[in-house]
């Protein structure tokens, strides 16, 4: 997909995160983003919000670490993480 398309879906998937968890993560772990969970802090870390929220902690914890690694000083990621990790 387009980068185009891409930020359309990530911004469409934080516009449904309160309502439609489920849509989002489907949106966000779609395969032709699986570039961008590599690559994208922020789209690591409200996926692991996202399962933090419905309680799927473990996946939570691995995706929150990969977007720590990416920018480390990020204030959102740094947020995510620490209230994964004292969950």
């Amino acid at each position: 997909e387009s980068p185009d398309n891409i930020t359309f879906l990530a911004t469409i998937s934080l516009l449904c995160i309160k309502e439609l968890q489920e849509l989002s993560i489907e949106i966000i772990e779609r395969p032709s983003l699986d570039h961008y969970l590599k690559t994208d802090y922020i789209l690591l870390n409200n996926l692991a919000w996202l399962h933090y929220k419905k309680d799927n902690i473990s996946k939570a914890k691995d995706l929150i670490q990969k977007a720590i690694v990416l920018n480390p000083d990020n204030k959102q990621v740094i947020n995510s993480y620490n209230v994964i990790f004292t969950h």
